[in-house]
């Protein structure tokens, strides 16, 4: 037998056994037929046109529609309808979600770190198709799609989106009109534009930290002018203390000093409105929960709606300064009653479970969209009081809450009221 001939049947012994493992073998049929497509095939998409839309969609979005237009740009290159987007909060330990586009997300919750979700997304980097998990489960090994959304009907692909190698969240898209079957460049172009969202949603991110920074930094000027206004009321009254025992039967110098008085505190207590007294280290003393609760009723008792306590327990201590717990209160109390007309109502109530205390602060009032719960409520120097606010009184009362240990959370509708729940660790 002559080499040649030795050859061809070596040749034909190998194409027969290609042949047998392609046909047994799902996944390698699949690459090779990826392979094939990727060299012998036009591509499907006309890669410069879709970068600049992509880029485009991007570029013209405020630094309110960040989020929502991140989505768009992701949706509009599978033709998806809309879509919603989950990205992991600096100290949460789950996926938020926390913007949608075109669609209603209100039912959808968080996701755990440690769901089958994000722990595949996390060491797979795929795209999640739906409606393949529906008829090929075998291909998503270790993932339970009920544990994340059990109502996922209109749901089709699941984006993630990585800095790096850390999964900085995902975006979950609609199913369109007409639903295609994704390609290699489909799951590609998709990881790619991921990969680009991330990055876009974390330098916007950076940016509006760096500009509250600089928002703090004209506080800390504005701190520096209040305070020279302090000084001035001292020595106005240093006056007063001062010529106090030499024109003490004067009645003019009296009634002047009464008015300068008078004078003084109306200007202190709108000092002491606007800023914080607290510290950068927090004190933390046993402090009763219940007198303090108390104390800031009555310190805002005097508008209407009144207050009214519907219950507290007066063996709840916690750790933390009397006074400034009592002006965390305070504010909730006055930002409720500001919300509510005189005909409603504001309560409070106080209680322990699970070694945590709760002040519940609820009323009647207007309510607040989730949308302005989620990016606006908690964002210090945005107020909706105009001129007569300074916008930093819910950040700082979570602020405070957080140093010790705790958390301040709202839940609200819209025309039907809010509710407030300060938790603390109990002392």
């Amino acid at each position: 037998m002559t080499w040649y001939e030795i050859a061809e049947v070596v040749l034909a012994a190998a194409l027969l056994v290609f042949v047998v493992v392609m046909v047994v073998s799902p996944p390698l049929r699949a690459r090779t037929k990826v392979l094939l497509q990727k060299r012998l095939f036009t591509y499907k998409y006309d890669y410069r046109r879709e970068w600049l839309r992509f880029i485009g969609t991007l570029s013209v979005s405020g630094e309110e529609q960040v989020h929502a237009t991140a989505i768009r740009a992701v949706a509009q290159i599978v033709n998806s309808p809309g879509g919603a987007l989950w990205v992991k909060r600096e100290d949460g330990e789950s996926y938020e979600p926390i913007a949608s586009w075109k669609c209603d997300a209100s039912d959808l919750g968080s996701v755990d770190e440690d769901s089958s979700l994000i722990r595949f997304l996390q060491d797979q980097q795929w795209i999640i198709d739906l409606n393949e998990l529906d008829k090929h489960p075998g291909r998503y090994t270790k993932l339970d799609p009920a544990s994340f959304f059990p109502e996922r009907e209109p749901w089709w692909l699941i984006v993630p989106m990585f800095l790096g190698n850390r999964l900085f969240g995902f975006i979950m898209l609609l199913k369109p009109p007409v639903l295609v079957k994704l390609n290699f460049e489909d799951h590609d172009i998709l990881k790619t534009v991921g990969r680009q969202v991330a990055t876009h949603i974390d330098q916007a991110e950076a940016d509006r930290r760096l500009a509250e920074a600089k928002q703090f930094g004209a506080y800390n000027r504005l701190t520096a002018f209040l305070m020279h206004d302090l000084n001035n009321l001292i020595a106005q009254q240093s006056l007063v203390v001062e010529n106090a025992e030499r024109f003490r039967h004067n009645p003019k110098f009296v009634d002047d000093a009464i008015k300068t008085i008078s004078h003084s505190v109306e200007r202190m207590r709108r000092l002491m409105e606007q800023l914080s007294s607290a510290s950068t280290t927090p004190v933390k003393k046993r402090v009763n929960l219940c007198r303090v609760v108390e104390q800031a009723i009555q310190r805002t008792s005097g508008r209407s709606p009144a207050p009214r306590l519907e219950g507290c327990d007066r063996d709840i201590h916690v750790l933390g300064d009397a006074e400034r717990l009592t002006m965390v209160i305070q504010h909730l109390l006055r930002n409720a009653q500001e919300a509510t007309p005189e005909t409603g109502e504001v309560t409070v109530s106080a209680a322990a479970t699970n070694g945590m205390a709760h002040v519940a602060i609820r009323d009647t009032g207007c309510g607040m969209s989730a949308d302005f719960i989620r990016n606006r409520l908690f964002r210090p120097f945005d107020s909706t009081k105009g001129s007569q606010g300074m916008g930093i009184g819910v950040y700082q009362a979570r602020e405070y809450a957080r140093a010790l240990g705790g958390q301040l959370e709202v839940t609200s509708e819209p025309k039907v009221g809010s509710e407030f729940r300060l938790r603390l660790p109990l002392a």
